[in-house]
């Protein structure tokens, strides 16, 4: 039997899911590690955030991550060779799969509204069994920065105090992704052929 959670306390794992990346991704940024996908100016400006920062960023209503799980359709990210960012990067995809597979089975449909899953994704984590999820965590890098190509939403989320611009970019955020739409609406397009 399901828990009957609040869309508030699933929207409370999704911050908890970014703090737990954008922590990760300060670490690399310190170290001068490719920040999975990130600007170097963004980098820039994750290695000199500040705690209150880091928090405030995570508070988006959608994942600053996104995660891949359909390793036949895109091409495999080199792993890093040095076993220290490889046991890291193990660490946060176990974390953020195990999270992801609980928010898929409460409500898929808020699932994919949080993290903008993509439908195969959303599929595969909700029938991913514990051992499966551990055993794919290691095998490829699975997680990527949200929102690469808008650096200008990070450098908002990141060093803006203005509430007003901290809502904006939030509604931003939460507006569906050309890419993502163009994703769902291939395969209805190839039928009309």
């Amino acid at each position: 039997m399901h828990e009957n959670n609040s869309p508030l306390e699933h929207l409370e794992l999704v911050y908890e899911m970014n703090r737990l990346f954008l922590s990760f991704l300060q670490g690399r940024a310190c170290r001068g590690v490719e920040c999975l996908g990130l600007a170097t100016p963004v980098c820039a400006l994750l290695r000199t955030a500040t705690d209150a920062q880091l928090d405030r960023a995570a508070g988006l209503p959608r994942g600053l991550f996104r995660i891949d799980c359909d390793l036949d359709t895109r091409a495999a990210r080199a792993l890093e060779r040095d076993s220290s960012e490889l046991i890291a990067l193990y660490s946060l995809q176990s974390k953020l799969l195990l999270s992801a597979r609980h928010l898929c089975s409460q409500n898929a449909h808020l699932a994919q509204a949080f993290l903008g899953l993509p439908d195969r994704t959303l599929v595969r984590l909700s029938c991913l069994a514990l051992l499966e999820l551990a055993t794919l965590a290691e095998t490829a890098c699975l997680v990527a920065a949200s929102f690469e190509d808008e650096p200008w939403l990070w450098r908002e989320l990141l060093c803006s105090e203005n509430p007003m611009d901290l809502r904006r970019a939030r509604l931003i955020a939460l507006q569906p992704r050309a890419a993502d739409m163009n994703a769902v609406a291939e395969p209805g397009l190839r039928r009309l052929r």
